[in-house]
Order: structure tokens, then sequence, then C-alpha cells
């Protein structure tokens, strides 16, 4: 349902910026750098019902080497936890346990600008970078605690993922973005500065 709600707010954005005024000129131009910072709303570690003890934060260069076309680099982390509990009919306590996941991206993006109006640009992309999961297991009971081995578990690897995403500039050097794609989040929003 999430993702079907995510997907019809993104068409209408989209559909309400192709049909906005043209005005004359471009956002983007080349020799343009601009700097992202953003924070997503759908992470992409961890399992069902997890809390989110860092959310999905993310920043983002690019470079504006064409009118159409951007180079940059992208890095992202979030902080994830599983946490469960059960009784322990011997020591008549409650006690509790879980999983902390993170999950780190750096890497390469490329961007295209197919809309590249006054106010505002859509693009699509990709990037090539490397991504780091990891989680660790944790109980808070002393007893338990000197009984399990260190569970740790860490992954990583090259990773591709595209993305399509719309900025809206309010003045010639700011502006706010959308992004839907694989990250730290599959959605996310933010700030971007143009220099």
């Amino acid at each position: 349902m999430k993702k079907l709600f995510l997907l019809s707010a993104i068409l209408m954005l989209l559909a309400f910026f192709s049909q906005a005024k043209a005005q004359w000129g471009s956002s983007v131009r080349e020799g343009d750098v601009m700097i992202n910072a953003g924070i997503g709303f759908l992470p992409t570690v961890g399992v069902s019902d997890v809390e989110t003890t860092v959310p999905p934060l993310s920043v983002s260069g690019e470079y504006v080497v064409s009118d159409n076309i951007s180079i940059g680099g992208y890095i992202g982390y979030v902080e994830n936890k599983s946490e469960l509990s059960f009784s322990s009919p011997m020591d008549n306590k409650t006690i509790t346990y879980g999983y902390d996941y993170s999950h780190f991206i750096i890497g390469a993006r490329g961007s295209y600008y197919f809309v590249n109006e006054r106010d505002y640009v859509l693009y699509a992309g990709g990037m090539l970078g490397y991504n780091a999961a990891s989680s660790s297991f944790y109980i808070e009971d002393d007893d338990y605690e000197d009984m399990i081995s260190n569970q740790a578990q860490d992954a990583g690897g090259f990773a591709f993922a595209g993305f399509l995403g719309a900025k809206y500039f309010f003045s010639d050097n700011v502006g706010a973005y959308l992004e839907l794609g694989y990250g730290v989040s599959i959605a996310s929003v933010g700030l971007s500065l143009k220099f």
C-alpha cells in the first residue's frame, strides 16, 4: 500500500511539473556545482518490525558537465534496531534481545536532466558504488550475555542503482529535491544548494 501511495504521489508530482508554465532559461547550466543533503523515509536496511535509530541520511555532490548531464558522488548512512523480549521462568524476569543493523553506501553517480526549466528539473541517473551492511546481536542481561558469543555479521560489495528525481529551485541557488531509487532509502527529500 505504501509503495502504491508513493508511486501515485510521484506521478502526480511529475504531471504537475510537466504541466507547469514553462519559463525561459534553465535551472541547471554547464559548470554548476550542486550539493544535496537529504533524509529518507523508506530505509533499505533491516527487516520487518524494525525501529529506526538513525534515519536514512545522504549527501551528494554533482558537477554539471553540460546542460543535461552531471557527474558526482553519493554517501549515505542509516541504522535500525529489531528488538524482542521473553520472560525467563527461572529468574521471573523479562529479558530483552535483538539486532542492530547499519547500512553505508558510497558511490559515483551520473544524472541526465530530461526536463531543465527555469525553476525545476526532472532527472534520471545511475550510481556505481560500494555497499556495506552489518548486523550485531545484543542481549540486555548479564547472565545470558556470557553464554552467547558475538554474532556480528558484515556484508558488502559493489552495487549498481538507478534513480529518478525532481528539483524545484526557490531562488538561483537554493532548491528542494525528491528522489526515488536505491540508496540508504528508497525515497528521500532534501535541500539542494547550487554554486
